[in-house]
């Protein structure tokens, strides 16, 4: 879920209860927005919100920075791609106090 800013993005104050039903009536397992942070560095900030998991929120989530990357490849967030590997920084947990720094990597 793309945002304008960064931000924005960590000034969210998600209503988890509402997101539950979301991820309910859309069949998903959580919310991922992310906001371009840096586009001369391919780094991207990210905030994931689990659906029903112990925690309303996630300080670093593989699987969500893994499909992130694969949606700024195959969207060409950041061009021009190279035909190769093309790597991605994803800032996650900054809002809540516990960044982490996941690198994703996509080749096309």
């Amino acid at each position: 879920m793309p945002l304008k800013s960064v931000q924005t993005l960590n000034n969210l104050k998600p209503n988890f209860e509402y997101l539950c039903r979301l991820c309910d009536e859309f069949n998903t397992t959580g919310f991922y927005p992310f906001a371009i942070e840096q586009k001369s560095k391919q780094c991207v900030q990210a905030r994931q919100f689990p659906k029903r998991a112990g925690n309303n929120e996630d300080p670093a989530t593989g699987v969500a920075a893994s499909a992130l990357g694969a949606y700024l490849t195959e969207h060409k967030v950041f061009y021009p791609l190279k035909d190769a590997w093309n790597s991605y920084k994803i800032i996650q947990g900054v809002a809540m106090g516990r960044p982490s720094i996941i690198s994703s990597e996509m080749f096309i």
